[in-house]
């Protein structure tokens, strides 16, 4: 089984930022456990959920409880997400400042089944959606309280597409006719995407490489970009301004780590010809409708996580703000960020 969800250390992650203001760390509800798959859902609105860490290369098990605020990280609630403690990847992500969230509860194990869940009462209950996912469910995204997009992981016809027009109660698949051809084991990954008013974009791996999908019309079409064939063993992050314009920072064979950019989507990217301002920690923002993208980078020698801001797709970089501490730890691995980061996102020219 695949277990694409990425890692992280228990950090804050809903944070102020603007030209003059530096980073402000939150305090969090007291956990002993690890903190992953935060989920922004606007600049006042994000679920955390907490599960056992089993170290950088290994999966997250038994998730614990979700945490969430509504004001920004002023104040934060929590509450218990499985009276089993099954294993289980999950995303939550909820639909404006409201009680209603919808999860993506995706299996670790073979003794448990993947579902889609549902709660109109700030995660006090879930219940199961009638559609239970056969593949990894990656992507499952409500525009309003009717309409959704999901996906999940490829089956005999590829990257399974769904959409739902009354609240998930059924799904529509959409017919492979209706799509590009499929690579080979193509599967997308969990948390990963950037989400803009009706477009969605998400990762695509397969056999022959990595790509980016993209619908505009609320998952209804999908089209597929240019594929990317020598990526060292980590999957790219990237972010896009609005439906055309993007950037993406990823690894490779012969420069280990390169900033790229679209025009056109995510059908063709372009090398920038500037260079990162430090070893990439991977995930890159844009404020919407701009050319302004931030990205997390790590310096080794002061051991400090700073952003760093570019307008012209990665040429330059300005606007340095130290983020936090870390340690490396005696694995690290040259083709991997300092450490595994998750969602960043940034709302206005005040907040990310």
């Amino acid at each position: 089984m695949k277990v694409k969800q990425t890692l992280l250390p228990a950090l804050a992650l809903l944070i102020s930022f603007s030209a003059v203001a530096q980073w402000q760390t939150q305090i969090l509800l007291p956990v002993k456990t690890g903190i992953f798959a935060p989920i922004p859902s606007g600049k006042d609105v994000m679920w955390l959920t907490t599960g056992v860490y089993l170290g950088p290369d290994l999966p997250n098990g038994k998730p614990l409880e979700y945490i969430r605020t509504f004001d920004g990280g002023k104040t934060y609630v929590s509450g218990k997400l499985f009276d089993n403690d099954n294993d289980y990847s999950p995303e939550i992500r909820s639909i404006g400042a409201g009680d209603t969230a919808f999860m993506i509860a995706a299996a670790l194990t073979d003794t448990v089944s993947n579902s889609l869940q549902k709660t109109v009462d700030g995660g006090k209950t879930w219940t199961k959606l009638a559609f239970v996912p056969e593949t990894f469910p990656d992507l499952l995204y409500f525009f309003n309280q009717k309409e959704g997009a999901y996906v999940g992981d490829g089956d005999s016809l590829g990257l399974v597409f769904k959409y739902t027009t009354d609240g998930g109660a059924t799904f529509t698949r959409v017919p492979p006719s209706s799509l590009p051809a499929p690579l080979s084991g193509e599967y997308s990954i969990q948390d990963e995407n950037s989400i803009l008013g009706n477009t969605i974009f998400i990762p695509g791996v397969g056999d022959e490489g990595y790509r980016i999908w993209r619908t505009t019309d609320k998952g209804r079409h999908w089209t597929a970009g240019a594929i990317f064939t020598n990526i060292d063993g980590f999957s790219p992050r990237f972010s896009f301004a609005d439906s055309l314009h993007g950037m993406m920072i990823r690894g490779i064979a012969t420069v280990r780590q390169q900033p790229l950019y679209t025009l056109d989507g995510g059908a063709t990217w372009q090398e920038s010809v500037g260079t990162l301002p430090g070893e990439a920690a991977y995930p890159i923002a844009a404020l919407p409708g701009t050319q302004t993208f931030m990205a997390l980078f790590g310096d080794r020698t002061r051991n400090k996580l700073f952003s760093a801001l570019t307008n012209d797709y990665g040429k330059t970089w300005n606007t340095y703000k130290d983020v936090a501490p870390y340690t490396l730890d005696s694995i690290y691995v040259p083709s991997r960020p300092p450490f595994d980061f998750s969602n960043l996102e940034i709302y206005d020219n005040h907040h990310a």
